[in-house]
């Protein structure tokens, strides 16, 4: 898509005029690692025909022959609209798995044209029909710089004190360090053609925090940039909070994963927190029966909740200790249905524990490293 952009902004037909990044249900079947759509609003000269005509014949050249003669997997989708449709199928397609044939009769709403290669198949169509329905009503930027060819498999250059000083000099933009492990997380780990992805609030913030790092030491020089109005941080695939009460101590799984089983709107949920998941895995630890807590999370297609922030709205007593004596001393079981005893002074009182409530009713979130690329972070807001 990016390849067919550059293409059209040197067609003198067309005037791109805004690129849009939009990311989808994370768990949909055959995705990509990010499961992203492009979507560009883009004016002509050329009647609507000829425009679809011209821009079909670049999809298929660009892009599908490339695909099919790499032997890649990759089903790419392309669909052209004079009217924006309405967002309600976006909002499906980013919270749900949603069908093709559905995601085509939307576009027929609005008198849309698809296009795919039968050999490739046609899941990307369902990205790209959500992608030109997004509202935009919420949104961030984030500018994608390219390396040159020559670069790519090699590892990147981006000097970590650099990215600090951007981090200071350019406030409105987010997520470039994680400051647990103190690393860069702006660059991929993957050996693709992306040199880093800079991640803020306003398109003036990243393009300038970029120009600062392309002129920083110890920063590889990138081939070409864009600038992306995208739906990350959006919170958009997330239905909003949920109250419950635990009904069991938390569970530990393989791989460190904490799990607890609650009621909630009539129902059992039992809510997962992965160990990458980091506070949030933690916190899940420490719950136990009868705490109220508060989640936003992800419906699993296996069933579940799997949480992105979590939060223990009030937590029920834990049995902390014995009292204390009136001489200082800590009393002491006497027997199993004896009183208790103080063994310095011989006092005797009736049998009790001491107890506490003090978990704290803050939000956590996991580490930006292992947080998706749709959920809004606590700094930006809490939780609606």
């Amino acid at each position: 898509m990016q390849t067919l952009l550059s293409v059209l902004e040197r067609d003198h037909q067309f005037v791109v005029k805004e690129v849009r990044l939009v990311r989808l249900w994370p768990f949909a079947p055959e995705r990509t690692r990010g499961n992203a759509a492009l979507a560009a609003i883009v004016e002509t000269r050329l009647n609507f025909d000829s425009a679809c005509d011209l821009l079909s014949g670049s999809f298929r050249e660009l892009i599908c022959r490339p695909i099919r003669e790499s032997a890649s997997t990759a089903s790419p989708g392309f669909v052209i609209s004079r009217e924006q449709p309405e967002s309600d199928f976006y909002h499906t397609a980013v919270r749900e798995s949603v069908e093709i044939e559905t995601a085509i009769a939307h576009l027929d709403s609005v008198q849309g044209r698809a296009y795919y290669e039968p050999e490739l198949g046609k899941m990307g169509l369902v990205g790209a029909i959500a992608a030109i329905g997004w509202p935009a009503e919420y949104h961030s930027w984030e500018l994608t710089a390219w390396r040159y060819g020559g670069m790519i498999g090699k590892n990147r250059i981006i000097s970590d004190t650099a990215i600090q000083m951007m981090e200071v000099q350019f406030p409105d933009t987010f997520l470039n360090r994680d400051p647990r492990s103190k690393r860069t997380i702006i660059a991929p780990r993957t050996p693709c053609p992306v040199l880093y992805g800079i991640r803020g609030t306003t398109r003036k913030a990243v393009e300038s925090a970029h120009m600062f790092l392309q002129m920083s030491e110890g920063v590889e020089r990138s081939l070409s940039y864009r600038c992306h109005r995208t739906n990350q941080t959006s919170d958009d695939h997330l239905s909003g909070i949920v109250t419950g009460v635990a009904l069991n101590k938390s569970t530990s799984g393989i791989g460190g994963h904490a799990s607890l089983k609650v009621f909630s709107n009539g129902g059992l949920i039992q809510l997962t927190a992965f160990r990458e998941g980091g506070e949030v895995n933690r916190l899940l630890r420490q719950a136990e029966s009868g705490d109220i807590v508060e989640w936003v999370g992800l419906e699993s297609p296996r069933g579940g909740c799997h949480l992105e922030r979590l939060r223990i709205v009030k937590s029920s007593p834990r049995i902390s200790e014995r009292p204390n004596c009136n001489c200082g001393s800590k009393l002491k079981s006497s027997g199993s249905l004896g009183a208790l005893r103080c063994k310095k002074c011989g006092t005797e009182a009736a049998r009790n524990w001491c107890t506490t409530t003090s978990l704290s009713d803050d939000w956590v979130e996991p580490s930006p490293s292992n947080r998706r690329h749709l959920a809004k972070p606590l700094a930006v807001g809490p939780p609606q």
